[in-house]
């Protein structure tokens, strides 16, 4: 029994050997440059140089993926590792020979940073942060004994005194960064650092009430189209009750139901009544009243002397002011569409003038000798309302009406 447990101790502790070997583990790494900007960019945005490598590295445990290691004179963050050897490397390194690193944070160490004295009272900070351009002007460079860098943006309580021209009071960080700067005016701990202030912010849109154009509404990009300091969440210029934010015609008043802006005058609007215009064709079961057509055909036969024929239309006028006489015109188009490649036919059809909300039947044309070259097939034939645009309409999409038809040998 005692050589049965040796012989086990023995068994485990080789199998603890082969385990925690050194291999080749591959690993695709990118080359971090060590200037503090570039380090920067790393640890905010992942960001690297495009110089990258392929390594097999021996050692026990593969390197995590976002790790930072030095070899040489040179820093790398590792992109993506596995615990077997590659076949395609660049080269080949014992990992005795790299130190891990972190540049990033959970590391108390000296942060460099660029600050702006803001004033020693709240009100005097707030005052200076609005009506000047923080990021501009003279800052003091410090390096502070802290784990993280502070807020680029943000402005500190700082509790001690650098300078009699920077005493103990607010400052606005212009830059913060994660290594110690070479350059520095000052060097201090965090100990006597405060958490960002908030200056009040009634309307939390990220802009202080003290610089804010409209505090009690949010803005934050403070549009003021008419620069009269107010923002235009809050402005109303022409005094119609209709912030201009939401105001579609700003300089004139209007009422809140037209988004703003004045009420136009009346305008007719013609459209063709369907029910009381009739049509005949070559089509001997298509009924003769348009709206009763279905997905039947009318036909135009070419060069035999018949056709199709407009025997009457009726043009409806549904706006509030009357309409003076017009003409309807017919085209030829492959689709229900009207546009430039449509045919015009030679004959039009005018309208009289209609009273508002009123109704005019009007005797129609014949279409009878095929004027074009097109090949047989399905067509549309559109007549078309105000064909000129003699008549100002409130709505000038619905003055098309596609007749499907036929042409025939």
């Amino acid at each position: 029994m005692k050589k049965t447990y040796i012989f086990f101790f023995v068994s485990v502790m080789l199998c603890l050997e082969v385990t925690a070997q050194a291999t080749e583990k591959h690993h695709r790494v990118h080359e971090v440059l060590t200037d503090r900007t570039s380090v920067d960019q790393f640890c905010r945005d992942g960001i690297t140089t495009n110089n990258d490598l392929k390594l097999n590295i021996i050692i026990e445990e593969k390197l995590p993926v976002g790790s930072v290691f030095r070899y040489g004179t040179k820093y790398w963050a590792v992109t993506y590792s596995k615990d077997t050897r590659g076949s395609d490397e660049d080269a080949t390194i014992n990992g005795t020979n790299i130190v891990l690193e972190n540049f990033c944070s959970g590391i108390f160490s000296y942060k460099h940073h660029r600050l702006k004295y803001m004033g020693n009272t709240i009100s005097q900070a707030e005052n200076n942060y609005c009506n000047s351009n923080p990021n501009e002007g003279v800052n003091i460079k410090v390096d502070i004994k802290i784990e993280n860098p502070l807020i680029e943006g943000k402005v500190y309580f700082i509790g001690r005194n650098f300078s009699a021209s920077h005493p103990r009071g607010y400052y606005y960080v212009v830059y913060a960064g994660y290594h110690d700067g070479s350059d520095e005016d000052y060097i201090m701990d965090g100990s006597s650092l405060t958490a960002p202030v908030k200056f009040t912010d009634s309307d939390n849109d990220g802009v202080p009430n003290a610089c804010d154009n409209c505090p009690n509404r949010s803005n934050s990009n403070q549009a003021d189209r008419d620069g009269d300091g107010i923002g235009d969440v809050c402005d109303d210029s022409d005094g119609d009750g209709v912030r201009d934010a939401y105001d579609d015609c700003p300089t004139e008043p209007g009422p809140s139901s037209n988004n703003g802006c004045p009420e136009e005058e009346g305008e007719p609007d013609l459209v063709l009544d369907k029910t009381r215009t009739s049509i005949s064709s070559d089509c001997l079961t298509c009924p003769s009243t348009l709206s009763d057509l279905g997905t039947q055909r009318h036909v135009i036969k070419k060069q035999t002397g018949t056709g199709i024929t407009i025997n009457q239309i009726a043009v409806k006028n549904n706006g509030d002011e009357d309409a003076g006489s017009s003409t309807a015109a017919l085209y030829l188009s492959s689709d229900n569409n009207l546009d430039s490649g449509d045919s015009k036919f030679n004959a039009t059809i005018s309208v009289s003038s209609i009273s508002a909300g009123s109704r005019k039947t009007t005797g129609g044309t014949s279409l009878y000798n095929y004027q074009f070259t097109r090949s047989n097939g399905n067509y549309y034939l559109l007549l078309v309302l105000d064909d000129t645009e003699s008549v100002s309409e409130s709505n000038e999409n619905n003055n098309v009406t596609a007749i499907p038809i036929t042409l025939q040998n």
